[in-house]
């Protein structure tokens, strides 16, 4: 079972083949709207009040007009508002835009969606299973790639792939063998990350530099960047604070071989652009764009693009999620709907906000956020302990630091954990939850974890006394 602790919870005619010459494509102001105000306040507002996020920016066009809403505080210190030009880190939307950079390559003629891993690497002592993974398998998440490699070891937890060096990658990859597929979609940050990595190293650029030039600048974004290009210390100003329960996150994530994977920063004003885009007919980067969107492998609910997850409802999306920041991207071409939320918040905060704007606009009720009960520091310890789990063998951990509970489970690292009742925790980095069974001296002696469709048993391996009798709430 992976909690995804390190989340980041797709043929062109020649005019698209090198970086458009004109400038930016000029778009139309919109029409300001309101419509859908009273769901947008009232789910910020549960957001902020919980501290699942400390600023959210949510952008919606319709064919109502054009929607912004900011909320919260650019830091715990900087308490101006922000605003469509302020940045936030945008994780694994990233990987949308190194599909629309492998999309690029191809209809240059660099490259082609067959061109495999031993053909652009031919120097790494690859398994041959890994040398004949192919561009389009990695940008579809179907490579068969784990999500990370087993020698992931950051050496500083708050700022995990900044030391993921090119060396450190051809190590790992040299280490790993394929499966014989074909394989299904399993999200791999490892496999995009690569495909950027593989993509910079045939032009002879960085990956940064490569994707600003042929990409972000052609298409207007001047506001979007990793930390290393020159691009963002014009920008830094705007740099929104990272957020995760309660407290400042002091670093923002930087990366070196996996920046394909997500090392973007951007606003809410380019990205509104970005997806405008999709939309628009007749401009000189549709073809590239469309492109970037054919279905290229299937998953789930729907096919993957050039990085694009492409949901059988007609949504194209992606989401995002570094160290302190959540981001959300969605449209939906016929409908002529978009949906942008950026947040400061290691939860599911802008998921959350994008998933259920869609609901509003189906004539849905929207959700709500899952009560949060207050624990004492001797309320919290009842849950503390060490639990093995079925299926995987791998340890559960659960700790207490006053009335805060954390929990690990293998050897990912401790994140916060929540009651929503005295018997079932939740977590807000992922979507997953715990229920609790407790003995009789009101001590958690096993927990179920529940995260999709998978479901894992994990009880304390102490031997039961006889003295502690019946349970007080069997499982059923």
């Amino acid at each position: 079972m992976n909690l995804r602790f390190y989340p980041l919870a797709a043929a062109l005619f020649f005019i698209a083949c090198t970086p458009v010459k004109k400038g930016p494509v000029q778009l139309t102001p919109l029409t300001p709207s309101s419509r859908h105000a009273p769901t947008v306040k009232m789910l910020a507002g549960q957001l902020l009040a919980g501290e699942w996020a400390q600023s959210l920016f949510v952008g919606i066009i319709s064919p109502a007009g054009e929607e912004r809403y900011t909320f919260g505080a650019m830091g715990k210190t900087d308490r101006r508002l922000p605003d469509a030009r302020s940045v936030y880190a945008i994780g694994s939307i990233t990987k949308v835009f190194t599909g629309l950079l492998l999309q690029q390559m191809v209809a240059a003629g660099e490259v082609t969606l067959g061109t495999t891993v031993g053909e652009l690497w031919p120097q790494g002592k690859f398994d041959p299973s890994v040398r004949a993974v192919t561009l389009s398998q990695l940008t579809t998440h179907t490579s068969g790639l784990p999500r990370m490699p087993k020698s992931f070891n950051p050496a500083k937890a708050a700022d995990p792939y900044a030391d993921f060096t090119g060396e450190k990658l051809r190590i790992a990859l040299e280490k790993i063998t394929v499966s014989k597929g074909p394989h299904p979609h399993a999200y791999s940050n490892l496999g995009v990350g690569l495909l950027g990595y593989l993509l910079a190293k045939k032009a002879g650029k960085p990956y940064d530099l490569l994707l600003s030039g042929r990409i972000l600048q052609p298409l207007g974004l001047s506001s979007t960047a990793s930390l290393t290009d020159p691009i963002l210390p014009g920008v830094k100003t705007r740099l929104v604070e990272g957020y995760t329960d309660g407290t400042t996150v002091p670093d923002h994530w930087r990366f070196d071989a996996l920046a394909g994977a997500g090392s973007l920063y951007s606003t809410g004003d380019d990205l509104l652009r970005f997806a405008r885009l999709h939309l628009l007919e007749g401009h000189p980067h549709r073809r590239l764009l469309d492109a970037a969107r054919r279905p290229l492998a299937t998953r789930r609910g729907g096919h993957v693009g050039s990085g694009w997850m492409l949901d059988d409802s007609g949504w194209v999306w992606h989401n995002g999620g570094t160290g302190g920041f959540r981001s959300h991207l969605a449209f939906h071409k016929k409908k002529k709907i978009i949906i942008i939320v950026l947040a400061s918040a290691s939860s599911l905060a802008a998921d959350f906000m994008a998933g259920n704007i869609r609901r509003v606009m189906e004539g849905k009720k929207p959700g709500k956020t899952p009560p949060t009960l207050p624990l004492t520091g001797e309320a919290a310890r009842q849950y503390e302990g060490t639990f093995r789990c079925d299926l995987t063998g791998a340890p559960m951990v659960i700790k207490a630091e006053g009335g805060r509970l954390f929990a690990r489970y293998g050897t990912q690292p401790f994140v916060r954990i929540y009651a929503a009742k005295p018997d079932v925790l939740y977590y807000r980095v992922v979507a997953a939850a715990m229920k609790v069974w407790f003995d009789d001296r009101n001590k958690a002696r096993e927990v179920v974890l529940v995260q999709g469709k998978t479901k894992l048993t994990c009880t304390r391996p102490e031997p039961k006394s006889p003295a502690d009798g019946p349970s007080k709430n069997p499982a059923p």
